[in-house]
């Protein structure tokens, strides 16, 4: 609640900055995620290992998954297994696929490496995948 009244807040004191280019709900919706992301690292509350990519070169370009899983998950439980995922591994995830956010823009963000943002959206990758296989083959298990 204070994350959100603080992003409101400072909607409300930089209108005059709103230059009208790109959509309004776009400039909102770029102060409350920046202010989300200085409120975790106030609070301390994002802590990120640094990674080194060299070291895990089959995750650099994984990209990889069946459409056909996804219509057997219902949008709650998806919503669950991202919720699920450890907080460094979900921020990214959000940021890069939600929010359209380049691993530049992550690490800037986020003070990481665009090496370490690639690690941690790989790994949340990989393991939604193996959760969303668990829950198809549970849904096929239970099919006649």
């Amino acid at each position: 609640m204070e994350v959100l009244n603080a992003g409101f807040l400072k909607v409300f004191t930089q209108l005059d900055k709103y230059t009208g280019k790109g959509s309004f709900e776009g400039w909102v919706h770029h102060i409350m995620v920046n202010t989300a992301l200085d409120q975790l690292r106030k609070e301390k509350k994002f802590h990120t290992q640094f990674v080194n990519m060299e070291e895990f070169p089959e995750m650099e370009d994984e990209e990889s998954r069946d459409d056909e899983d996804y219509r057997e998950i219902s949008l709650e439980e998806m919503y669950r297994m991202i919720q699920d995922l450890p907080p460094a591994s979900r921020m990214v995830f959000n940021l890069y696929v939600f929010d359209n956010y380049s691993h530049d823009e992550i690490s800037k963000a986020l003070t990481i490496s665009p090496g370490t943002s690639k690690w941690h959206l790989s790994s949340a990758r990989k393991t939604l995948q193996e959760k969303i296989r668990s829950a198809v083959e549970k849904v096929q298990g239970t099919k006649p």
